[in-house]
């Protein structure tokens, strides 16, 4: 068989092996069987192998299948190393008594001649170099010994590599062995002049052999042949490796393909291409040309170029278009890769203009009805301009070109704008006039193709005149999600400057948005918060509690906001009033797994810095750990400035006039069975008071002095959900009065007006059975008892304080319902006033708010929000009741509830005096300093009311103190501007 058939013989066995998924310089493309298990020389003598092992047998067997061809007899026994020259072998045995090398004749086994052995009965393996001979000798060091293979002269010698140097293989001036290491089975190759190593290789590890009894090596055609152990079995097989990899130089491209994809005249990009070379000895990079050579290059390469074996190169390809239009490219690389002397590599790329292309959405703005007449400003909505170009836009102005009703609202023009950058202007239509308005908001940019660009506005003006339980604005959550409710609302300071509250609304989506609380029909957000938008931000807002506004803590002038999460993520977040920019986290995992944050509220500067700090409750982890306690967070950084003592859940709290001397409210929180008072400054428990076992309070207000023949101090109306309504001594923890609710839950709760004319605040309930109960807040006796919808009555959700909606003088209130009603009841006598069910989707009502008077009806505005996820705000109308019913007349001291609150620019103080008295009336900030006096002088006994203005006040919490004779008493407004 001739060499070009045993090449071809394994050949389809080689790219199988090659395709299978080998990278390596060597690759196992055939094996056959060895003549033997002690098999250990090996040569070829241009048809055939030869191999001899332990015995005195020397045979020739087939390239292809391992088959015998032949055998002759050696005069010794073993052959260590076997070379097949000029038609006769020559074997050298590791025999110490026969120290010879031996000519045989080939057919007949007859000696043809001898010489002597250089290893000494050590040898390993031995080769011909052409001329000469090489033996490896493994003892009593590792040789390579080239001798005269006339004479058997030493001619040189090179130290060989491994633990045990064995067979020995010659190609073209390198040198092959094996060798048996403690790590291995290890094929080297090495410089047959110098003896420096460059390439060796191991057979991978025997399943259960510690190695592999590596052997013989035969050079045929350029694949190496060695003699071992078969990996997965115990056979002694004839391995074929291909290592033309390992012996020449062989490019590889980590790509044939690049696009640069679309770029920018005159703004050059690079691609940094790596050429490895995969084999052995070094590849040379001779020369890079390109087809067409227009745009692109080869950057900062001087050729030649040397890349080692088994190393790679970074070839950096620039892109720099001299105009626009599409490139396609070839660069072609020159190298001496004798397989690959040329490769090639597709280049491509757009190229664009420097200049920016203005894009604006939407084109026509279409507000719908507005009513008329508006606050300062109305309705906005918002005009996204983008810059779909490749180069920089500057966005000019944004200007109303047409159009008196409208105005834009574009701060920090002239601004650049990168492609694909964004700029937005809101857009406000105030009409000035009922009917249709038409305008255009013209936008000036350097787009050279569209210099300025003209957006239609359209609106209609309709003149304000909202009946009680008509919807002025709605507001839909734009998320999507399992719970899309609204689950708390409420309204805080002007962020937008029209001098209306707006309004922040949270979802189970995750979403908090501060709605434009002068909005008409469909409202505009001023911005989102989404508190389920990663890992670290996976809760919502569950409790109509777990959202507050704050004064301002960031110095900007306008109120902030705080909520409270649930769900994934259980934390206390603080949000930027003016942007919805997070401005601090604590995350109530500070106490084990952390706990839902059920109440969170604005709270007095307790430590120091003159900024309003926070003040929330959690509940269990579930496990006995958790926050389970009131706690308070530094205002500034949210930093823990205190935290209460544990119990079980904490659902609500509330505050009362400071009675420690500290000048700092103290603090009642309900829990399951008991309801715990702190000490505002340091959170240390000052006293707990029963509300019957395994009863949780999910509802605990402020009612002001409920026992004023007793003491001054602030008291509290605490709802137990299974019990009944408690009213508690904020002072002492002494119960003064329980009223039952056996046979239903009670879940919320709020305080009134006194009415009954005992200067004492009146407390109203809710319960599952769908009805409202009005409590005299002395005693306790029930006042009144009305079911919120009688038409379907069902559970009371949540339950707010309003000022009067029907003109009798008296405080009412608004709550919402599983029956997916809004209801306005009256202070008096609990007769509904008017009821809704929205403008949007109708669903449960699970929250309610109040907001000043947008609609110039001098009443206030109510909020509600439902679980289908949609907020409206309700006009109370001009509602009118018969004058039959009679005012009661008060004959005690008492300080009321100012009205409306909150207020923005102003709201009525109204106090009774028990006698004539020199009477002081003043207001005070979070921080205790006085900031108005409204009352200091001599007056007659009687009610009285005094308007307390906030001109030149920021938005935020403020306590009116009434002192009179011996009566002193304190209350909380809250200033929304």
């Amino acid at each position: 068989m001739s060499g070009n058939t045993l090449k071809a013989a394994f050949v389809i066995a080689g790219f199988a092996a090659l395709f299978g998924g080998e990278t390596l310089a060597q690759v196992l493309v055939g094996s056959i069987p060895a003549p033997s298990s002690t098999s250990q020389s090996l040569t070829y003598d241009g048809e055939a192998f030869w191999s001899g092992d332990n015995s005195n047998r020397l045979v020739r067997f087939s390239p292809v299948n391992g088959a015998a061809l032949d055998t002759i007899t050696s005069p010794v026994n073993g052959s260590d190393g076997l070379v097949y020259a000029n038609g006769t072998l020559w074997t050298i045995s590791g025999n110490l008594s026969r120290q010879q090398i031996y000519q045989l004749d080939a057919a007949t086994g007859v000696v043809l001649d001898s010489i002597p052995d250089p290893a000494a009965g050590y040898a390993g393996g031995m080769a011909a170099d052409g001329n000469d001979f090489w033996v490896s000798r493994y003892f009593p060091s590792n040789k390579m010994l080239k001798i005269s293979s006339e004479t058997g002269a030493r001619l040189d010698s090179l130290n060989a590599f491994g633990d045990q140097v064995r067979g020995v293989a010659y190609s073209e001036g390198y040198l092959w062995t094996t060798s048996v290491n403690a790590d291995g089975d290890v094929v080297y190759r090495f410089d047959a002049e110098t003896g420096e190593l460059n390439w060796q290789f191991t057979l991978p590890e025997h399943a259960t052999l510690p190695d592999r009894r590596i052997r013989g090596l035969a050079w045929v055609d350029g694949f190496l042949w060695v003699i071992a152990i078969d990996q997965n079995s115990n056979q002694n097989r004839v391995l074929q490796y291909d290592v033309s990899n390992a012996i020449s130089p062989d490019i590889a491209l980590d790509s044939t393909f690049h696009d640069f994809g679309e770029q920018v005249v005159g703004f050059p990009v690079d691609w940094n291409m790596v050429v490895t070379n995969i084999g052995n000895v070094s590849l040379r990079l001779d020369s890079v040309t390109f087809s067409v050579g227009i745009g692109m290059s080869v950057v900062a390469a001087n050729f030649p170029l040397s890349i080692p074996a088994e190393q790679a190169q970074s070839l950096t390809i620039r892109f720099d278009p001299p105009e626009p239009r599409t490139y396609t490219d070839t660069l072609w690389i020159h190298s001496n890769d004798s397989d690959e002397p040329v490769v090639g590599v597709t280049l491509s790329g757009i190229a664009h203009a420097d200049e920016g292309n203005i894009s604006v959405s939407p084109t026509t703005l279409d507000f719908g009805q507005v009513w008329y007449p508006s606050p300062t400003l109305s309705s906005s909505r918002i005009v996204e301009i983008t810059n779909t170009g490749h180069g920089n836009l500057t966005i000019e102005a944004a200007e109303i070109t047409s159009g008196l009703s409208y105005s834009a609202d574009a701060p920090g023009l002239p601004a650049v704008l990168a492609p694909q950058e964004s700029l937005l202007v809101r857009v406000w239509f105030a009409p000035h006039e009922s009917g249709f308005h038409n305008g255009t908001l013209t936008i000036g940019s350097t787009d050279p193709d569209q210099l300025e660009f003209n957006v239609v506005l359209n609106g209609e003006g309709v003149i304000a005149d909202f009946d009680a339980g008509e919807s002025i604005w709605t507001y839909r959550d734009p998320l999507e999600s399992f719970d899309v409710g609204i689950n708390a609302v409420t309204a805080i300071g002007d962020v937008n400057g029209d001098g209306i509250p707006e309004v922040i609304a949270c979802g189970g989506t995750g979403l908090t948005a501060c709605i434009n609380g002068a909005s008409a029909n469909s409202a505009d957000t001023l911005w989102t918060y989404n508190s389920r938008a990663d890992q670290n931000h996976a809760g919502m807002v569950y409790y109509d509690r777990a959202l507050s506004g704050i004064t301002d803590i960031t110095g900007d002038g306008v109120d902030d906001v705080i909520i409270g999460t649930a769900g994934g993520s259980l934390s206390v977040i603080a949000l930027s009033g003016l942007t919805g920019e997070e401005l601090w986290l604590f995350d109530t995992r500070w106490w084990a797994g952390g706990g839902w944050v059920n109440d969170v509220e604005g709270f007095v500067d307790i430590d120091g810095d003159f900024i309003a700090d926070v003040l929330a409750s959690g509940g269990s982890d579930g496990g006995g750990g958790g926050p389970r306690r009131v706690f308070a967070l530094s205002g500034a950084s949210g930093e823990l400035l205190w935290e209460g003592p544990a119990y079980a859940s904490f659902y609500a709290f509330t505050t009362v006039q400071d009675f420690t001397g500290d000048f700092i409210p103290e603090v009642l929180g309900g829990t399951t069975s008991w309801v715990i008072c702190m000490n505002g400054a340091t959170g240390q428990q000052i006293f707990q008071t029963s509300i019957g076992a395994n009863s949780p309070v999910f509802d605990i207000e402020w009612m002001g002095n409920a026992n004023p023949g007793v003491n001054t101090s602030d008291d509290v109306a605490a709802a137990s959900a299974y019990l009944g309504i408690y009213a508690i001594d904020g002072e002492t923890g002494q119960q003064l009065w329980l009223r039952s609710t056996a046979g239903t839950f009670v879940y919320e709760l709020t305080v009134l007006p006194d009415m009954t004319g005992d200067g004492v605040r009146e407390v109203v309930y809710g319960t599952t059975s769908g009805h409202v109960v009005c409590l005299d807040g002395a005693q306790g006796f029930e006042i009144w008892n009305e079911i919120a919808d009688p038409n379907d009555p069902e559970n009371v959700l949540c339950l707010e304080a309003a000022p009067d909606l029907n003109d009798d003088g008296i405080a009412d209130l608004v709550c919402g319902t599983l029956s997916d009603r809004m209801v306005a009841l009256s202070g008096w006598d609990g007769e509904q006033i008017f009821s809704t069910v929205g403008a949007g989707d109708f669903d449960a009502v699970d929250c309610v708010g109040i907001l000043p008077d947008i609609d110039n009806s001098n009443v206030v505005e109510i909020l509600m929000g439902n679980r289908a996820g949609w907020v409206d705000c309700v006009s109370a109308g001009r509602v009118i009741i018969d004058d039959a019913a009679p005012t009661p007349v008060a004959s005690e001291f008492a300080l009321n509830a100012a009205y409306p609150n909150p207020f923005n620019a102003g709201t009525t103080i109204e106090f009774t005096l028990a006698m004539d008295a020199h009477t002081v009336l003043k207001v005070f900030n979070t921080l205790g300093q006085e900031v108005a006096e409204l009352v200091n002088a001599p007056m007659l006994r009687g009610s009285h009311r005094v308007q307390f203005t906030a001109d030149g006040l920021p938005s935020g919490l403020y306590f009116y103190r009434l002192e009179a004779a011996d009566f002193t008493a304190t209350h909380k407004v809250v200033l929304l501007k």
